[in-house]
């Protein structure tokens, strides 16, 4: 199974124990925030380690920046239908309980990380 189907899963039974809360659309937001982020990180590895210039460009067209974080959304929302939601939950259950409590983590976890990762890129590149 692919990482953003265990990613949306492991975000659905988490938000499932919550009453309230529709689990489908708040799994479907942790997988757009998480795949904003990585091309958050390639973009800026792009820009560090190239001549492009994409933060300029994204930094003086707020718009375009708005319109491809809408594109994401609304491929997401499209994409992960009801029927194949559930489908990757019914793969995700038929996991053993340690590969579920390990996916639980990656899905806390992935955000620290690529945040890590931008501080690390920064750093590296301008040191002060």
């Amino acid at each position: 199974m692919l990482f953003f189907g265990n990613i949306l899963a492991s975000a659905y039974k988490h938000y499932e124990k919550q009453k309230g809360l529709d689990s489908v659309f708040h799994a479907k937001l942790i997988v757009t925030i998480i795949q904003t982020l990585i091309l958050l990180l390639i973009l800026l590895l792009v820009h560090e380690f190239t001549s492009l210039k994409v933060f300029s460009f994204l930094g003086s067209n707020r718009i375009a920046a708005l319109g491809i974080y809408a594109l994401i959304v609304l491929f997401n929302l499209k994409y992960y239908t009801e029927q194949r939601v559930f489908y990757y939950i019914d793969k995700f259950n038929s996991k053993s309980a340690i590969e579920r409590r390990s996916w639980a983590v990656v899905t806390g976890t992935t955000p620290f990380v690529i945040g890590f990762l931008f501080f690390l890129v920064l750093r590296l590149r301008h040191p002060v």
